[in-house]
């Protein structure tokens, strides 16, 4: 769908990429969770590759500034966008 403005056409966004976060239009998680889970997965067999060689202090580390800050990161604009709507 385009937008007419000032005798101009621009084309309207489905989604927009901002700060590592997927958002469409649509305000659906589908999306999003597909990208997560491609970042998640990797770092699953990173993790999985490297157990066998460090110890379970150094996996834990690894563990929070990888897998869990994936996980986390943005949470809070979800949360505030869900309960906006």
């Amino acid at each position: 769908m385009d937008i007419n403005y000032d005798d101009k056409s621009v084309s309207a966004l489905t989604c927009i990429r901002f700060h590592g976060l997927t958002v469409y239009c649509s305000v659906t998680w589908t999306n999003h969770i597909d990208l997560l889970t491609k970042k998640l997965s990797s770092t699953c067999v990173l993790i999985c590759n490297i157990k066998p060689y460090l110890s379970l202090p150094t996996l834990k580390m690894i563990y929070h500034s990888l897998f869990h800050f994936i996980m986390s990161y943005g949470i809070m604009f979800w949360e505030t966008h869900h309960t906006a709507v």
